[in-house]
Order: structure tokens, then sequence, then C-alpha cells
């Protein structure tokens, strides 16, 4: 007779030291990609959006200005059977050679403020100028029509200072080309123990439409 030996594998319900190590690993880089995903999302949202936030707000400014809204009080243009309500923007504001300079427009001496008069208006009743909101604390650009009816521009809030002024070369000033210039400044903070100052300015000329 043959002795017949059989050898049974034992199974363990443990996990070998290459498996836990390999485990291990796997997790680590895991919760390291997931750390990574969230600060990535953490710097964005605390330093690249407000740097994002000041560019958009400081080009917003200086668009409502320059080329302005449709607005109601503006008067209207006919092109064959329609009309349309034109807009408001300082482009589109009546340069007058004959009034003593400077001429319409004009500007306040601190710069934040710029009067108007659009082709239908008989003097300089309108307005462009910076001011704080007292819903929010934050400054922002405000419009004012020939009915004297203020409005403040939300998309313009977060300014920290709004400028305007009459194109100047080599000496001589230009009263048909408006500067406009919109700064936005503040402190971002982030991952920073230190905040980060940051400092957006935005600039763009308006050239006078409707000149006598």
């Amino acid at each position: 007779m043959f002795l017949i030996t059989r050898r049974h594998k034992q199974n363990s319900a443990g996990f070998t030291l290459a498996e836990t190590l390999v485990s291990t690993f796997i997790a680590f880089f895991v919760v390291a990609a997931v750390w990574s995903v969230y600060m990535m999302a953490y710097v964005w949202w605390h330093e690249i959006s407000p740097e994002i936030e000041a560019e958009r707000a400081a080009r917003a400014a200086v668009s409502s200005i320059v080329y302005g809204a449709v607005d109601s009080t503006a008067g209207t243009d006919t092109v064959g059977i329609n009309t349309y309500t034109r807009r408001n923007g300082i482009a589109w504001a009546r340069f007058d050679p004959n009034v003593t300079l400077p001429a319409t427009p004009t500007i306040s001496v601190d710069q934040k403020t710029i009067n108007f008069r659009l082709e239908a208006d008989s003097s300089n009743a309108r307005q462009f100028y910076l001011a704080t909101d007292a819903a929010s604390g934050k400054k922002g650009v405000y419009y004012k029509n020939n009915l004297n009816q203020t409005q403040l521009i939300n998309s313009t809030l977060g300014l920290t200072n709004l400028q305007f002024s009459f194109f100047t070369e080599a000496g001589v000033t230009n009263y048909k080309i408006v500067k406009v210039l919109a700064t936005v400044e503040r402190d971002i903070l982030g991952t920073r123990n230190i905040p980060k100052h940051i400092k957006v300015e935005y600039a763009d000329y308006a050239y006078l439409k409707n000149e006598l």
C-alpha cells in the first residue's frame, strides 16, 4: 500500500506585510490627491478669484462710463421705420467748442466726477461719479440723468478710485478725448500669513462723437 500524504494550504484571514504596505501607499496617495485638489480650490477662491473680481469691476466701471447703457432719457434715432433709444456713455457726449474752456464735458477738481450733455440736452445735466453705496459700504460708479435721477451701476461695486482727465500731449490738451481710469486696491490673505496687496488699474479713452 502506498501512503498518500495531502498537504492543505492554510488560508490566512490577515494581510501580508507587502499587501499592507501597498494599501498604505495607495491610501496615502489618495489622501494627498484630495488634499491637493482642496488646496487648489482654496487658493483659487481666496487668492485668484479676488484678483479676477477686481479686474472685472475695473473693466465694468470704464466700459459703463465710456460706452454707457441704453437710456430712455438720452433721446432716440430713427432708421427707416425703426426707432432706437440712444446710449448714455460719454463717447456720445456733446462737445461744444464755443464755451469758455474747459469745454463741455467738464471734470471736477478732484477728477472723480464728469459732467456732460448728450445731443438732446441743453446743459451738462448728466454725471458719472464715484460714491459709497450705503447698503454694502463699497464704492461704485453712479450715473445721474438729465431728470436728476441717480442710479448705482452694481457691477462696479468694489472700486477704490475713479479718475477722469482730458487727453494731453506735448502740453496741449485735447478736450474731445476723455481718459477714464478705474482702480481697485485690496489686501488678499488666502494661504499667506502676511496679506498680499493687489492694485488693478484699467483705462480707456472716450472720443466724443457729437462735435459741433
